[in-house]
């Protein structure tokens, strides 16, 4: 959020982009953060590695994403990462509120309300 502001440039949109394969064990709590984004209209999309946490998908779902347009794309595992980057970073790029994302990418796609 910090590097928002100091920016020389201004965008219609800010996303800030999470990927990993763990949860946030250490620092600032996840949630503070997030909310804070998101109450600063700022939108976080993930990209969970699921090769060492099967069920990171919903850590990332619950706690990590959220604010405008907000999803998640899981890898399966590290060799299938970077097509989900290709995949997300598409969608960030072309976002369009017209069309759901999840008619888009299936089921590979959840998006928070």
């Amino acid at each position: 959020m910090i590097l928002f502001s100091q920016s020389p440039f201004k965008s219609q949109r800010r996303t800030i982009d999470i990927s990993g394969d763990g949860a946030n064990t250490s620092g600032r709590s996840i949630v503070g953060a997030r909310d804070e984004a998101v109450a600063a209209g700022v939108g976080i999309n993930g990209l969970p590695i699921l090769s060492l946490d099967p069920s990171l998908d919903r850590y990332y779902y619950n706690f990590v994403i959220g604010g405008p347009g907000a999803f998640m794309i899981p890898a399966a595992n590290y060799e299938h990462f970077a097509d989900a980057i290709v995949k997300k970073l598409i969608l960030e790029i072309a976002a369009n509120e017209a069309a759901p994302a999840s008619q888009k990418w299936g089921a590979v796609l959840a998006r928070r309300p």
